[in-house]
C-alpha cells in the first residue's frame, strides 16, 4: 500500500525536485547510512521517502500516505529485519539511485527503483 501511495504521489509532481529537496534528500541518505541504530534508520527512511512525495499536489493523498508510514505495524516490520553494515549499504545504495533519477527528473526511471525499497533481506 505504501508504495502505490508513494508511486502515485511521485507521478503527480513528475518528479520534479527543487535543488532544496535534493539536499535534503541527500542529507536523509546520509543519515541513514551513518547510523547503527534501526530507530534512526526508520526515521531517515521514512522521511527520504515523505521527502520524495513531497512536492505532489494531493493533500490528502501526501495525508493518507504519512498515515500508512506512521502506523506502528510499519515501523515494527522496518524494525524487525537484521540492521548490520550490509543493510545500511543496500539502503543507502538504493536511495543514491533514486536520488540520481530524482536529480534527472526521470520519472521513469525512478519509480522501478522504489521496488529496490521493498525487497525483503
Amino acid at each position: 500500500m505504501r508504495k502505490a501511495l508513494e508511486v502515485m504521489a511521485i507521478r503527480q509532481c513528475g518528479a520534479k525536485y527543487t535543488n532544496l529537496q535534493l539536499a535534503r534528500l541527500e542529507l536523509l541518505i546520509a543519515e541513514g547510512a551513518a547510523s547503527a541504530d534501526p530507530e534512526a534508520l526508520f526515521t531517515a527512511t521514512h522521511a527520504f521517502h515523505l521527502g520524495l512525495a513531497a512536492p505532489a499536489p494531493n493533500g490528502f493523498l501526501l495525508k493518507t500516505l504519512e498515515s500508512v508510514w506512521d502506523n506502528p505495524v510499519q515501523r515494527l516490520i522496518s524494525r524487525s529485519y537484521p540492521l548490520d553494515d550490509a543493510k545500511l549499504e543496500r539502503v543507502a545504495d538504493a536511495h543514491r539511485k533514486i536520488l540520481s533519477a530524482a536529480r534527472a527528473n526521470d520519472l521513469e526511471t525512478l519509480i522501478p527503483l522504489l521496488d529496490l525499497c521493498h525487497e525483503k533481506d
